[in-house]
């Protein structure tokens, strides 16, 4: 999975090639073509969110079998642009389930709450800053000064993955020549570009305990924090302005550790491992 994220790194690259050799290929209206989509796209996500909103509900539910009777809670979800007084008691909308389990009534107002009410993070450091035993990788390093996720990045590759194709096999067909210069020169690019992101800056690592209300709902847990930079530790320690991120790679890509666990892992990425061989 590691080596999939690694490649859709490169996808800004490609759509930057392709979107070139179109343009080399069929003119300057393939661009044109290309921000009318982006555009397109863009509005219609934003009307969307700004008119459409979901909304929760707790609905208790009755189950009778002869003389059995179960009594349980689900929280049920709908989307609508209408406001929260036109959806109460109207039963033309379609509320799908949330929670599929049957709840108690203190589950689902738990559950409830953490869906609806908004999140207030408290967080307190306890542990040193250290400096991780590995370098970070490029696609690491990308997606920590973005405060990207694996998953974002791959959504953010893969929609554009139909468009790139489809400009990749026609480039193919109407002139295969210049379509596989152009992919030698691309490749040739991205190597040497490889090449001179070899020297990769620290990553800073510190454990924090954060604590989060929502509600009724409250979950104390332990995270990884990273900060990249080239500035050695003595200094790091000594800033106060630094702009920590979650650390969301190898067991830490877990949202929530207690305490025992963190610390293991902690230790894992922060301390060399001892290795004493005995002949015997």
């Amino acid at each position: 999975m590691r080596n999939f994220e690694k490649l859709i790194i490169f996808i800004p690259l490609v759509i930057l090639f392709l979107t070139s050799l179109a343009t080399a290929l069929f003119g300057p209206w393939t661009l044109f073509v290309l921000g009318i989509s982006i555009v397109v796209v863009s509005v219609s996500f934003k009307l969307y969110t700004t008119y459409y909103h979901r909304y929760y509900r707790i609905i208790e539910r009755t189950e009778q079998l002869g003389k059995e009777e179960e009594v349980y809670y689900i929280v049920q979800s709908c989307i609508s642009n209408k406001k929260p007084e036109k959806i109460v008691g109207k039963k033309s909308i379609k509320w799908r389930y949330i929670s599929s389990n049957k709840l108690t009534k203190k589950e689902a107002e738990l559950f409830f709450d953490q869906l609806t009410v908004e999140k207030e993070v408290d967080e307190i450091v306890v542990s040193e800053v250290r400096k991780a035993i590995w370098k970070p990788e490029f696609y690491i390093r990308f997606m920590e000064k973005h405060n990207m996720s694996p998953r974002e990045i791959n959504a953010l590759g893969l929609s554009f993955f139909v468009y790139l194709l489809g400009l990749m096999m026609i480039s193919l067909i109407i002139n295969a020549v210049w379509t596989f210069y152009g992919l030698g020169v691309f490749i040739v690019t991205t190597i040497m570009g490889y090449i001179l992101l070899v020297r990769t800056p620290y990553l800073y690592l510190r454990l924090i305990k954060r604590t989060e209300h929502q509600g009724q709902y409250k979950t104390i847990y332990y995270r990884a924090q990273s900060f990249i930079s080239h500035k050695n530790l003595e200094k790091i320690k000594q800033k106060k302005n630094i702009k920590w991120t979650d650390f969301r790679y190898g067991e830490f890509a877990k949202k929530r550790m207690s305490k025992d666990w963190a610390e293991k892992c902690f230790d894992e990425v922060t301390i060399n491992k001892k290795i004493i061989d005995r002949v015997l």
